[in-house]
């Protein structure tokens, strides 16, 4: 209910609301209640589609006492969903449309698929990628529900996946998870994460297209590789499209997962306790037989994007295209 969990205790938030900083529907019910119930009146002026669940302050799952089973935990998420959807009803005014929607992030998705979860029927049910693109689930059917998608272009996780820098989900990913999420219904809803949005133009605009008119995105076979096209068009010119668009079909084989990121230099850092022992004739182990194939076809790859990258530089205008082509894509 726009009530930043994150601030609860960190700004003194829960403070200023008058409530105890406990996060805990165990312990601090009406405490919870209050909380909500404040973020609710401080901006029910805003147009929103508003939030519902429970989760933990964290960004993390709830924590419930360690002996509830899971009958009482779904009994918790459900009476909480009842009462931030009886909050929305009671505090709009009668012309308002009360919008809200529930997100079925990590563990919520799981306990949604036990069929026991009693999500309110004028709540948009929202639909969780794996954090990488990929949708975890689709409705099977609509029923009385709306529905819509939680995707993510950017992901801020473990150093070692951390995705907040670099483009790594591709545009022939998001045209096929975007199929089967129009196919199935789920357009009602969509909220992409893109952590700073810098990095993350071309996917976003793409999806954008698609939210904002999917019939006509989809009418024909290949919709990345012609919006691949309009994109280079557009922002860098007739002459660079061939080079522009093979350097980010380049970009993306290379670096179509996040560990990719760092392949090369961590496969390197690796080897070298192996060298020093080798070097001092003591036991060490070799590398794995298919690492420098791997590294070898890798070294290719990353030739073949800077030739493609060069050759586009020559063809893109001076000025304010090359410098958005740099930071786009060359940077990276």
């Amino acid at each position: 209910l726009l009530s930043d969990p994150y601030s609860f205790k960190r700004r003194n938030l829960a403070q200023a609301r008058g409530v105890r900083p406990e996060w805990s529907w165990a312990d601090n019910r009406d405490g919870l209640i209050r909380f909500w119930k404040g973020g609710l009146e401080e901006n029910k002026e805003v147009e929103c589609i508003w939030p519902v669940g429970l989760r933990g302050e964290n960004d993390y799952a709830h924590r419930f006492p360690e002996d509830w089973t899971q009958q009482q935990k779904l009994a918790a998420f459900n009476e909480a969903l009842r009462i931030q959807v009886d909050m929305v009803n009671d505090a709009l005014p009668s012309d308002r449309e009360r919008l809200t929607h529930f997100t079925m992030y990590t563990e919520m998705l799981d306990y949604f698929h036990t069929g026991k979860l009693a999500v309110p029927e004028n709540v948009i049910i929202v639909w969780p990628d794996d954090n990488d693109g990929r949708m975890r689930g689709l409705p099977d059917q609509l029923e009385k529900h709306k529905h819509g998608v939680y995707y993510h272009l950017a992901y801020c996780g473990h150093v070692s996946i951390n995705k907040q820098t670099h483009q790594i989900v591709p545009l022939p990913r998001i045209e096929q998870e975007f199929r089967a999420i129009l196919k199935a219904g789920a357009n009602e809803f969509c909220l992409v994460n893109v952590s700073e949005l810098r990095e993350y133009v071309l996917g976003t605009r793409f999806i954008a297209d698609i939210c904002w008119n999917g019939s006509g995105a989809f009418e024909k076979p290949d919709a990345a590789t012609r919006f691949l096209n309009w994109w280079c068009r557009e922002y860098f010119g007739e002459d660079a499209v061939p080079a522009a668009a093979r350097a980010y079909q380049a970009y993306f084989e290379l670096m179509a997962r996040a560990d990719l990121l760092g392949y090369g230099a961590s496969k390197v850092l690796g080897a070298v306790p192996s060298l020093r022992k080798k070097l001092h004739g003591q036991p060490f182990t070799p590398a794995m037989s298919e690492t420098l194939p791997t590294l070898k076809k890798r070294c290719a790859a990353h030739g073949e994007l800077k030739a493609a990258l060069a050759e586009a530089r020559e063809a893109i205008p001076a000025g304010q295209a090359q410098r958005f082509f740099f930071e786009n894509l060359e940077l990276a």
